[in-house]
């Protein structure tokens, strides 16, 4: 049975052989989070034309150390002609405005030494002092933004700054989220003493949301195999990927694996060497369609949608994804099954991992406390041994 990295790599590589990725045309005010489907090259230089960095006078470095006539003009940010000026001379010039020919250099109005209409050049004068040269940042034509990139903030500043306003995106594609059994019961409801509720579906679309991936929740599925098959059978006909929590067992009455195979999927995975959860999850395939069939205990769910589901429809929405590691110092003594992957919840802080025991499938509490997450695939880790951690979440 794979690991939890190895079964990621594995179910991409399917994936990549015939999974088709659609692409869409967005305008900027659309286009934060989504995920670039082509490169993006500079239209313009940058800066545009060579101009000022700062209030000043404009003059050629060639007369540092003299006495420079100030012309009676002023040039200003929006002129919209190249000015020329004599040699021997300078002129007032305001930020942003284009620089005259004949002049490389700027010096600020607070700094400028004027008596009797002259300017005093300082001797330190370096060329292009306070002189933006066109094309210093970057030139026309040059790659800026490359294929995968997830569109920030940042990145709509540079694409407004070049005027490009229309760019080609990855399409998202349409996950739904179920769970099922029938001793679940929504929040909004009140529970019975034998009624459970429905905390899967609402932690795992967190878990989406966190990490951009828009999501629909479709509701419980009780346990039937008719009405299994038939809420499944609708999803599929509107979303790409199905995510279902519970309903992974072998247990008489856990219809969901045997209803995807009745609608023509294909397994590609049962189970990972991993606690918890691991040996019932479930993948399934079929042309441009995918489902995953989580564990129904809420802690084994949670984690495997973060550590698991998560990679995977990253992928297929076209970017490159990345957890936050950080390496640390293990705090205590753990003793691993030989040949398992263990999960530890715990604290990271200042550089130190400390773990928490007696952590169960069932349980949530641990997930409160933690900050970070390490996955044991060793016999043991021995107190101050090293250690890399994944951060969870925000904490």
């Amino acid at each position: 049975m794979k690991n939890l990295k190895e079964s990621v790599e594995f179910i991409i590589s399917i994936l990549n052989q015939n999974f088709r990725r659609k692409i869409e045309t967005v305008n900027l005010n659309e286009a934060l989070g989504r995920i670039l489907a082509g490169e993006i090259s500079a239209k313009r230089n940058s800066p545009v034309f060579s101009n000022s960095a700062l209030d000043g006078y404009a003059f050629c470095d060639d007369y540092k150390g003299q006495v420079l006539e100030i012309l009676n003009d002023t040039i200003f940010a929006g002129d919209k002609k190249i000015r020329e000026i004599e040699e021997a001379k300078a002129i007032k010039i305001m930020t942003g405005a284009p620089m005259p020919k004949g002049a490389n250099c700027v010096i600020r109005l607070e700094d400028a030494v004027i008596e009797n209409g002259k300017i005093s050049v300082p001797c330190n004068t370096k060329k292009n002092d306070g002189n933006r040269e066109m094309g210093e940042e970057f030139f026309k034509n040059e790659r800026m933004l490359v294929r995968g990139t997830k569109i920030s903030p940042k990145e709509i500043l540079f694409l407004a700054s070049q005027g490009i306003y229309e760019i080609p995106v990855f399409c998202e594609h349409k996950t739904a989220i179920f769970s099922s059994g029938n001793e679940l019961i929504e929040p909004n409801e009140e529970a019975g003493d034998f009624e459970i509720y429905n905390a899967n579906s609402y932690g795992i679309s967190a878990i989406f949301n966190y990490f951009g991936i828009k999501n629909s929740y479709l509701g419980i599925i009780k346990d039937d195999k008719s009405a299994t098959k038939n809420a499944l059978q609708n999803a599929l006909e509107v979303h790409d990927i199905i995510i279902t929590s519970g309903g992974a067992s072998v247990g008489e009455a856990d219809f969901v694996a045997l209803c995807i195979k009745d609608l023509g999927f294909e397994s590609i995975l049962e189970g990972v060497n991993f606690k918890p959860g691991g040996k019932p999850l479930k993948c399934f395939k079929k042309d441009q369609k995918i489902v995953f069939v989580l564990p129904g205990n809420p802690l084994a769910s949670f984690i495997l949608s973060f550590l698991f589901v998560i990679p995977i429809i990253k992928f297929l929405n076209g970017e490159t994804f990345k957890f936050f590691r950080q390496k640390a110092k293990f705090q205590g003594n753990f003793k691993n099954k030989k040949n398992r992957a263990s999960l530890l919840l715990g604290m990271f802080e200042n550089g130190i991992f400390t773990p928490f025991e007696n952590i169960s499938s069932y349980m949530i509490s641990p997930l409160l406390k933690s900050n970070a997450i390490l996955i044991c695939e060793c016999e043991n880790i021995k107190n101050n041994d090293e250690c890399e951690v994944i951060r969870l979440f925000d904490k």
